[in-house]
């Protein structure tokens, strides 16, 4: 009894339940960027992820974390060796007016990936001549394998191409199911926080 109205007094009190449902894994990003006359470079990055039922993020790696929270409308960039963590407010983004209408999205069917039966679907976006001071447009594919295993939506891996910077590649591994508690996703005391964008 205790315990059920320390959880509903967390609900009250931030507008969230005090646990929530979700997962952890191991998170491998490489990016092969295009070097003219040159070969392909790779480079590797792993670390640990994190996301609940109501789409809060926590990313852990090369010294940072970076915590997502929709929730609560909040994204944080955590220094681990400078102690201090930089809060931003953020609202969802939307379309600007200039921006060329997007390409339907094509449908990529399902396969198992690590293990979870993923859908996957292709979209294309297109950067305007001269926008990024590019000679050419610039045609971006973005390759999304998404499972709704653990009840949520959940993107398993993730691949953009394009000719400027080459081949970005994000993929969950290990993927375990648990409960988390709302600190997961917010600095714990060791940090000193700062406002505004780092």
């Amino acid at each position: 009894m205790n315990r059920l109205f320390a959880v509903l007094l967390g609900f009250l009190s931030t507008g969230a339940w005090a646990e929530s449902r979700g997962v952890v894994a191991d998170i491998l990003v490489t990016h092969t960027s295009v070097i003219p006359e040159d070969e392909p470079l790779e480079r590797d990055a792993a670390g640990e992820f994190a996301q609940d039922v109501m789409g809060r993020t926590r990313l852990e790696w090369d010294g940072q974390i970076t915590i997502s929270d929709p929730v609560d409308g909040v994204f944080w960039r955590v220094d681990i060796a400078k102690g201090v963590a930089f809060r931003r407010d953020f609202k969802p983004a939307r379309p600007s007016r200039g921006d060329p209408p997007a390409a339907k999205p094509l449908h990529l069917g399902r396969r198992v990936i690590n293990g979870v039966e993923c859908e996957g679907v292709s979209s294309k976006r297109e950067i305007p001549t001269a926008a990024m001071g590019n000679a050419a447009p610039i045609h971006i594919v973005t390759e999304t394998w998404t499972t709704h295993a653990f009840g949520f939506p959940l993107a398993v891996l993730t691949v953009i191409r394009d000719a400027h910077s080459g081949t970005q590649m994000q993929e969950l591994r290990n993927i375990r199911e648990v409960v988390f508690d709302d600190a997961m996703f917010r600095p714990d005391a060791r940090f000193r926080i700062a406002e505004g964008r780092k």
